[in-house]
């Protein structure tokens, strides 16, 4: 079926002949082939003189040509609808993966980039880690200085962390106050050096908030594409090693 969103040339209605029935004309197969050449349309089947969307021109009346008039006339608003309808419908797609107050996509957003550089790493052959950063401190912000605190600490953490990835990597919200970063072509070395150094931004740096400096204290644990993974597989395996490393801390 044709995709009655893309533009395509309309055929021009032309008058109805009353004495068509009465012509004949000679067919020059040569004459033919130089006027297709000529006018492409018309090898394509989009022109013929003879008839008018099929129907021969000699029984196109003035009330059938004001009737395809008509017709197309709905047709080229039916197709400016659709493209005004699949618009709205990318917007709509868009504002879903927005998080609502960070200046990154939310969860929904980043398991769609995971799945989609899951694909691509798979074909290309390539490394890419996943690494998730949890702020520690963010519920003692919370108690001591208000909500706008906490969700501006997440702000100024989501701009750090953006600011410290390559353009090709992606950063996104997991919920509460946990972010992800989807570090492509990133063997997991290399990939434990830029968290630390990430990590390290984080806690070194501060945020201003009524008069005061506040800094951020964090966990992270990553996960290097495996074959057979999921975006799921993959969230879960950075957690699992975040939630690792915080043991870790604890016992030692």
């Amino acid at each position: 079926m044709a995709d009655i969103s893309e533009a395509a040339p309309i055929r021009v209605i032309l008058s109805a002949d009353k004495h068509a029935k009465d012509k004949q004309h000679k067919r020059d197969p040569e004459a033919e082939h130089q006027a297709d050449k000529d006018h492409p349309q018309r090898g394509g089947g989009f022109y013929d003189p003879t008839t008018i969307m099929g129907i021969p021109a000699a029984e196109v009346t003035p009330r059938v040509q004001e009737t395809l008039t008509n017709l197309m006339v709905e047709f080229d608003s039916t197709r400016a609808e659709l493209k005004s309808a699949k618009a709205h419908i990318q917007y709509l797609e868009e504002l879903s993966e927005s998080h609502s107050y960070l200046p990154i996509i939310n969860r929904r957003g980043l398991h769609r980039e995971l799945s989609r550089m899951l694909a691509l790493a798979e074909r290309a052959e390539i490394s890419n880690t996943f690494v998730c950063f949890h702020i520690r401190n963010i519920q003692d912000i919370r108690r001591k200085y208000g909500l706008g605190a906490a969700e501006n600490a997440l702000i100024w953490a989501a701009e750090i962390l953006n600011a410290g990835i390559r353009d090709t990597d992606v950063i996104g919200s997991l919920g509460g106050h946990d972010l992800g970063v989807i570090l492509t072509v990133a063997e997991a070395e290399s990939a434990a050096d830029l968290a630390a150094k990430l990590a390290e931004a984080l806690e070194q740096g501060a945020f201003p908030w009524d008069g005061e400096r506040l800094s951020l204290k964090t966990a992270h644990g990553q996960h290097t594409f495996r074959p057979g993974d999921s975006a799921e597989t993959v969230m879960a395996g950075a957690d699992a090693d975040l939630l690792a490393h915080e043991q870790a801390a604890a016992n030692g």
